[in-house]
């Protein structure tokens, strides 16, 4: 599977991140789901107060969006550089998945249908977000598995795909402190 980088071949290694992301959501939702009451009436009032203070697009967002999405994009880049890259690589992508599941059962189990409804403030950012992560995941890990002369072969190709994903993330960031903050004042109106 990790002996040439065609498309097929890139897909086919995108299974391994779908299942750590997958794993790591399935997590979070376990975890989510055994707080205590006292911790619960904690986040909801952290939820309250965050709320509250959703003013819509705010540009300390945006710059924190773009902090935290370069911040993940140069470790997947990284990673991709050597061996052992799997190891980081799947951990943020685990991370990720764990982020996104925790998030979504505490909003469930605090504001039940609302807390769902809720949820879908993150679909913009998410349905570009989680794809691009796991095909840029695919791709750094794909790399990480060449031979040194392979690696340098491709490394034109991998620089190319560093500067899309780069993009894609500038985007997710934009849509994350733009959009998502849009819904979430729309949302909060009505929790």
């Amino acid at each position: 599977m990790f002996d040439n980088m065609s498309y097929s071949a890139v897909m086919k290694a995108a299974v391994i991140p779908a299942l750590f992301l997958a794993a790591g959501a399935v997590f979070g939702s376990i975890c989510a789901g055994g707080i205590s009451g006292e911790e619960s009436a904690e986040l909801y009032g952290y939820f309250s107060g965050f709320f509250g203070n959703v003013s819509g697009a705010d540009r300390t967002v945006l710059l924190s969006s773009v902090r935290q999405y370069g911040i993940l994009w140069l470790i997947l880049a990284v990673s991709g550089c050597a061996l052992p890259g799997f190891i980081p690589n799947m951990l943020v992508v685990s991370k990720r998945g764990f982020v996104t599941g925790y998030t979504a059962a505490c909003f469930y189990k605090i504001y039940g249908y609302k807390g769902a409804f809720a949820c879908i403030s993150l679909l913009p950012e998410m349905l570009v977000f989680l794809p691009a992560l796991i095909v840029f995941s695919s791709f750094s890990l794909k790399m990480s598995f060449l031979s040194r002369e392979n690696k340098k072969n491709f490394l034109k190709k991998y620089i190319l795909i560093l500067i899309i994903f780069l993009s894609i993330f500038c985007v997710v960031s934009i849509l994350q402190s733009y959009a998502t903050t849009i819904f979430m004042k729309f949302i909060s109106a009505r929790m």
